[in-house]
C-alpha cells in the first residue's frame, strides 16, 4: 500500500519593496576613502602585533599613525644628513642591531662618536656585502631571523619591487625595525609600495646645536610632514637632547621646541 502524498505548501511570496527614494541613498565612496579603509584593516591585523618605536620628538610622533616608526616595517632615510638621523633612531633602541653596507666598503662608524650619540658598540654587528644582492640577502635573513631589534640596509643601489617586498616580508615576520640608508641621488632605495615611511632629511641652520630638516615625505597611513631638529650633546658622555618643531605649525626659524 502506498503512502498518502502530503504536498508542500508553497512560501508565500515576499511583500514588494518600497521603491528607495534618491534621498535615501548614499553615494558611493571615493577611491580614497576605500584605500583608507584597507590601510585601516591591515594595520588593525598586522600593523601593531610589533610596536612602535618612539622618536622622542613629541611633533614627529605626533604625526605618525601609531605614535611612533611601527617595528616589523621598512622605514628609509635618505638626504645628506640621513646617518645622524639613522644613529639618533639607533640610540633609542634595545637590543642588537645589524649594519649591512651593500659596496664592501667600510660603513664609516667611529666607537667613541657611537658611545657620544647614546650607541653601545658592543651591540652593534657591521657586514660588508661584497655585492648588492648579498646584501639583500644578508638584510632579509637578518630581519625574518627575530634576534635582532633593528637591521639598517646601506645602499646606493634602487631596490625593485620583488626584492623590495621579500624584505617587507621578512621585516613582519621577524619584528626588526628595518631601516633603509639610502647614498646619493641617483633614486638608490626601495620601491615605494613597500615601505611604511620615507624621510628626507638635510642639515639645516642652527645656532649652536645640530639641526636638521625632516620631511616626511610618504607615510602609509598618514600624510607628509615638515620638521625641524636640533640636539645637543654633553661633550662626549651618552647624554643628550633633541627637540622638533612642526613646521607646519611654527615659522622655520622660529623657536625649537620639545
Amino acid at each position: 500500500m502506498l503512502a498518502a502524498h502530503t504536498p508542500i505548501p508553497e512560501r508565500p511570496a515576499a511583500p514588494p519593496r518600497e521603491p528607495a527614494r534618491a534621498g535615501d541613498r548614499k553615494p558611493p565612496g571615493s577611491l580614497g576613502d576605500l584605500k583608507a579603509v584597507l590601510r585601516r584593516l591591515e594595520r588593525a591585523s598586522m600593523g601593531g602585533r610589533w610596536g612602535v618605536l618612539e622618536t622622542g620628538l613629541a611633533p614627529v610622533d605626533a604625526a605618525l599613525p601609531g605614535g611612533g616608526l611601527e617595528r616589523g616595517r621598512l622605514h628609509e632615510l635618505t638626504g645628506e644628513a640621513a646617518m645622524g638621523f639613522a644613529l639618533f633612531l639607533l640610540a633609542r633602541i634595545d637590543g642588537p642591531i645589524l649594519w649591512i653596507r651593500d659596496d664592501g666598503r667600510p660603513a664609516g662608524l667611529y666607537g667613541p662618536g657611537l658611545v657620544q650619540r647614546g650607541i653601545d658598540p658592543a651591540r652593534l654587528a657591521i657586514a660588508h656585502a661584497a655585492k648588492p644582492d648579498d646584501a639583500l640577502w644578508v638584510a632579509e635573513e637578518a630581519l625574518r631571523d627575530g634576534s635582532l631589534a633593528a637591521v639598517l640596509l646601506d645602499t646606493g643601489q634602487s631596490v625593485a619591487l620583488t626584492p623590495a617586498r621579500r624584505l617587507q616580508l621578512a621585516a613582519e615576520g621577524g619584528g626588526a625595525l628595518g631601516l633603509i640608508l639610502t647614498r646619493g641621488s641617483n633614486g638608490a632605495g626601495l620601491h615605494p609600495a613597500t615601505l611604511d615611511t620615507r624621510w628626507r632629511i638635510d642639515a639645516a641652520p642652527g645656532r649652536q646645536h645640530q639641526a636638521r630638516l625632516l620631511e616626511l615625505e610618504r607615510c602609509r597611513g598618514g600624510r607628509p610632514a615638515r620638521f625641524r631638529m636640533e640636539e645637543e650633546w654633553d661633550g662626549f658622555a651618552p647624554r643628550r637632547k633633541a627637540l622638533a618643531v612642526d613646521l607646519a605649525a611654527a615659522p622655520v626659524h622660529g623657536p625649537v621646541a620639545a
